[in-house]
């Protein structure tokens, strides 16, 4: 732990603050001599030793603390010795079959195997149209396999719609036993290997929305362009169902309507529209308020307003711009 010590003329009454560079801009009252312990390492400046010191314990420590059971690396003791409390109780119930080595995630059993004993652990992707198609699938795979694969937690959701379920070996795990002495076991015993089976099954089920056609949107926009309502596109794209096939068309919402008129800009027409009908009424409401002056006092009141106004918009205008 190495420091200098450097006397520095603060002109201001408070206190110094280190890596600050305003001194020099504040008023000067009068002059005081601060002593700053520099650190030799980065050249950060400290008040006093007890700051140096915590300072130079989490940054320029000399020895790392490291966790004995994961290797993981502190920079503090305090740090290690929370770490090690909470690693000792992590349970390591995941097990190998081909030996006695045990761990706490399904990720080290896999290296184990991989590494240890050479067992060759491979992936495969299948796409499927339907849900109804997969477990076609995993049916006729668990019948050549001679295996069965099973649900132990429910579908997780993820914010993309994605849902995804995980199917693990029912061979997996260790054997619980439910048994209240009411019956014996079975002499052939239990299914479980009461080790971790890195065989499993992951499905991730997406659903893929069926657009409408470029020429069904060309038709829906030129009806919003002529101004049609949208309830009434609604009921003649709905009616049109009973006479044809069902399509993505029949089934549009309020929403798509909306997103096609984005997409021809459609909207933009109607904001601009918007815009000016009522500038137009605000126009009017001034000039209608103009009209029932009838005294000075009620006119100097009026240019008041008028000139708070005026700052407004300027300030706005130019807000705008800088934009």
């Amino acid at each position: 732990m190495s420091f200098k010590e450097q006397v520095v003329h603060c002109k201001y009454n408070n206190n110094y603050s280190a890596g600050t560079s305003s001194n020099t801009e504040k008023l000067a009252y009068n002059e005081e001599v601060v002593i700053l312990y520099i650190c030799e390492k980065c050249g950060q400046g400290f008040q006093n030793k007890a700051s140096f010191r915590s300072h130079n314990k989490r940054k320029h420590t000399s020895s790392n603390h490291v966790c004995s059971m994961c290797k993981k690396i502190f920079t503090r003791r305090n740090y290690l010795e929370k770490h090690q409390k909470n690693c000792q109780n992590i349970k390591k119930n995941k097990l190998c079959s081909l030996c006695d080595f045990r761990a706490s995630s399904s990720a080290e059993v896999l290296r184990h195997y991989e590494v240890k004993h050479n067992v060759i652990i491979s992936e495969k992707t299948l796409s499927f149209n339907t849900f109804e198609e997969f477990e076609i699938w995993k049916e006729e795979f668990e019948r050549n396999t001679k295996s069965r694969f099973i649900r132990k937690t429910g579908t997780r959701h993820t914010v993309d719609g994605v849902n995804i379920t995980k199917y693990i070996c029912h061979r997996d795990g260790n054997f619980q036993s439910k048994s209240r002495g009411i019956r014996h076991m079975k002499a052939i015993g239990s299914d479980k290997i009461n080790a971790y089976c890195p065989a499993n099954i992951i499905v991730y089920e997406t659903e893929q929305s069926v657009k409408i056609t470029a020429s069904e949107r060309a038709d829906i926009a030129q009806k919003l362009a002529l101004k049609i309502p949208t309830k009434q596109i609604l009921d003649e794209i709905h009616d049109s169902a009973i006479n044809s096939e069902l399509e993505r068309v029949h089934l549009a919402t309020r929403k798509d309507l909306w997103n096609i008129a984005k997409s021809y800009n459609l909207n933009n027409e109607a904001k601009q529209q918007s815009y000016k009908k009522r500038k137009q009424d605000v126009i009017n409401k001034v000039v209608k308020v103009c009209n029932t002056i009838e005294t000075e006092e009620q006119l100097e009141a009026v240019l008041k307003q008028v000139a708070s106004l005026e700052n407004i918009i300027s300030a706005l205008s130019k807000k705008h711009k800088t934009k």
